[in-house]
């Protein structure tokens, strides 16, 4: 509570890749009130370069290119501008998903604590098991309309260079990968197409 996201930790990472709320193509940022650790996430990301007198590309430690182009900074910085702007349109659209699917049998709609502000990157329902057609006849169906769909992301640990790494109990995990589904959530969505994709949801 109180606290903005990424702030949580020690270290916070935020993706900027094309299908996110502020995107420069690809790439990131990493935030942290630690000058130390700051520091030395520059110089790892900046191929741990050091500029002397007589040595002009010194590279004391291994490091990595992750630099970001300029001018895709610039794409960045703009956006970030217009943050606000974007985040209101994103909870518009969620607030009209959750008017239109509230009383659809089967459908879970995302849920939003009191003491924090979802900003809707994505729009995530679950289709529970009394739904009449299981998650993915309902991607396959909204696909045959014209709806581009996807399903949650698929768990880290059922993935193939990590399932036989040991983990706890992952049955919810598990139940929301085989539920969830990510309606299109775009901030230049009109409410004529969420009209469209929920009355395919309703219609089943």
């Amino acid at each position: 509570k109180g606290q903005m996201t990424g702030t949580i930790g020690d270290i916070g990472c935020f993706s900027f890749n094309g299908n996110k709320l502020i995107t420069t193509g690809a790439g990131g940022m990493l935030v942290t009130n630690n000058k130390e650790w700051g520091e030395r996430a520059k110089f790892l990301s900046t191929q741990t370069k050091v500029v002397t007198e007589n040595k002009a590309f010194y590279h004391p430690e291994i490091g990595y290119n992750f630099r970001m182009p300029n001018l895709l900074a610039a794409f960045g910085v703009a956006q970030l501008e217009n943050i606000e702007e974007y985040i209101k349109a994103k909870r518009e659209n969620a607030e009209y998903y959750n008017k239109l699917l509230k009383n659809v049998k089967g459908i879970t709609l995302p849920c939003e604590k009191p003491y924090a502000k979802n900003c809707f990157w994505l729009y995530s329902i679950l289709v529970e098991d009394d739904y009449e057609i299981n998650r993915d006849d309902l991607v396959k169906k909204m696909s045959e309309k014209g709806v581009e769909t996807r399903p949650f992301f698929m768990p880290i640990h059922n993935m193939p260079p990590y399932k036989d790494f040991k983990h706890g109990n992952m049955n919810v995990t598990d139940e929301l990968y085989r539920k969830g589904i990510n309606l299109p959530s775009s901030v230049g969505l009109k409410k004529e197409d969420i009209e469209y994709i929920c009355e395919i949801i309703c219609r089943r």
